[in-house]
């Protein structure tokens, strides 16, 4: 997975991975919740679904398998809730911009 590009949408109650070469659906993960608002946010081989509904955020890691992408669900957060497309890595922390 470390190096190739891979495109990450948040759809209608799914996350999906897609090939922006071809457009080639790769995976997809269901994702609790009817908006998608948020944009995902790469971190390594972890990728951060932020959702803006009660379902909160939730943390996905991917490998290889018999050539076929796998998603694993590696931790969830129901308190994590960012409606917003402002959501920044940081190192090992993801950060929410916010102006007053």
């Amino acid at each position: 997975m470390e190096g190739e590009v891979r495109v990450a949408v948040l759809a209608a109650g799914q996350l999906v991975g897609l090939s922006p070469e071809t457009g080639e659906l790769l995976w997809t993960e269901p994702i609790e919740g009817d908006q998608n608002v948020a944009t995902p946010v790469w971190c390594s081989e972890k990728l951060l679904c932020v959702t803006a509904s009660p379902s909160g955020s939730v943390g996905l890691r991917l490998s290889k398998a018999d050539g076929k992408t796998r998603v694993e669900k590696v931790w969830k957060n129901d308190t994590l809730q960012i409606g917003q497309t402002t959501v920044v890595r940081a190192g090992d922390y993801f950060l929410r911009l916010h102006r007053e």
